[in-house]
């Protein structure tokens, strides 16, 4: 499949730039596809092929400060806004008031709220139509937002 070509090769392109963070993240991403696709898309021995090698690579890499993981996620929506992504900007400051609420509470030692407010962010997401945010954007920031939930439980 070209998109895990395409997540596997932005990992390998961002090891190369000692990123390890955009690493992490697109090969969590890669899991989270074979996830959707493991009911239609994928023979049993593909799925797990492809699950079991992907995670090996990513425990094989360094832990990542999640101090930088907000940051990014940060950055990531204001380049959604900023390239039209986001239509509407009543979406763009909702997420972006979700997005520094769950930081805040994070480093104020209340992950179980950081983590309460990323999931109310993910829904508002999923509620979102085209008309408000173009789909690669939102699965993005849907994806992103699962990878700070699983990166700092």
């Amino acid at each position: 499949y070209k998109k895990y070509r395409k997540l596997l090769n932005r990992s390998k392109n961002a090891l190369e730039r000692e990123d390890t963070l955009i690493a992490k993240f697109n090969l969590f991403r890669i899991q989270l596809e074979v996830k959707r696709d493991s009911l239609s898309a994928l023979s049993g021995e593909a799925y797990a092929l492809i699950k079991f090698n992907t995670k090996y690579v990513i425990d094989l890499l360094p832990e990542i400060d999640s101090k930088n993981l907000f940051e990014r996620f940060i950055k990531r929506i204001n380049r959604c806004y900023s390239t039209g992504d986001i239509l509407k900007k009543r979406i763009y400051r909702n997420l972006m008031k979700f997005a520094r609420e769950s930081k805040e509470h994070f480093h104020d030692g209340r992950k179980s709220m950081a983590l309460n407010k990323l999931k109310r962010m993910r829904l508002e997401l999923r509620s979102l139509n085209t008309g408000e945010i173009k789909q690669e954007c939102r699965r993005m920031l849907i994806d992103y937002s699962k990878f700070l939930t699983h990166s700092i439980k």
